[in-house]
């Protein structure tokens, strides 16, 4: 990627985590109490960048957190188990790990185009049976698809949308995408199709593409791959019991 969209990349981390990229290291882990826009997330979460490692937890955990990594290497806690363990009984669901990439017009590659087309509220009945036929956990995990509300790539078969692709505002710079292919119509190069379109629609817009997605969802992952989306964070996260 461009310099430049590295350094807006870098920019838009600090804002939201509350901490340079610079200021991690690849030795040891950072600890912080939850950034605001995190402050009410009941768990904790770690990211590693390609400058180091970032724990933040809920401030009551932060003395804990912080001994419990102090003398253990950094890439030795970005484990799942090792993670749950620092915060005993309090851990609940662990989630990850995941990746973050981004996409500018220096690394995006287009896939060939299959009629895909932007949605509009004409549309809304067709994605309300789109949206019936898919699982509601992975509609979610897709981005919450609503061309009302965001801009919404679909393709139709047979009168029907068998996949689409949307993405929200992150800030000034950011288009983080989302996904979703009918499960009837899988391994078709449909979901490549519609986020290459969108994929192409948020950097005419003057935007960063992000892309995020469990390392267990390998076909999300081969998409962004695909596309020339380029990994930039690592994440796992632990949300704590009620």
């Amino acid at each position: 990627m461009k310099s430049e969209t590295i350094e807006k990349i870098e920019r838009a981390f600090a804002e939201n985590f509350e901490v340079s990229p610079r200021a991690l290291s690849l030795e040891r882990v950072l600890v912080r109490a939850h950034p605001q826009i995190y402050a009410e997330y009941a768990g904790a979460q770690l990211l590693r960048t390609p400058h180091g490692y970032l724990l933040t937890v809920l401030p009551e955990w932060l003395e804990r957190a912080t001994k419990a990594v102090r003398d253990v290497p950094a890439a030795s806690v970005f484990d799942v188990q090792t993670l749950s363990a620092i915060f005993g009984d309090a851990a609940d669901v662990a989630i990850g790990p995941s990746t973050i990439a981004y996409a500018d017009e220096e690394v995006f590659r287009p896939a060939t185009p299959m009629g895909e087309r932007l949605l509009t509220r004409e549309d809304a009945e067709a994605m309300i049976e789109f949206r019936e036929a898919c699982d509601p956990l992975e509609w979610n995990h897709g981005g919450a698809i609503s061309p009302a509300q965001h801009p919404t790539f679909a393709l139709y078969v047979d009168g029907a949308i068998v996949a689409a692709a949307s993405y929200d505002y992150q800030g000034e710079y950011l288009r983080h995408a989302g996904v979703i292919t009918h499960p009837g119509h899988r391994g078709k190069g449909y979901g490549a199709a519609v986020a290459s379109a969108l994929t192409a629609h948020g950097l005419g817009e003057g935007g960063i593409m992000q892309w995020q997605t469990l390392f267990s969802n390998v076909p999300s992952l081969r998409i962004g791959r695909a596309l020339g989306y380029e990994p930039w964070v690592e994440t796992m996260a632990v949300h704590f019991r009620s």
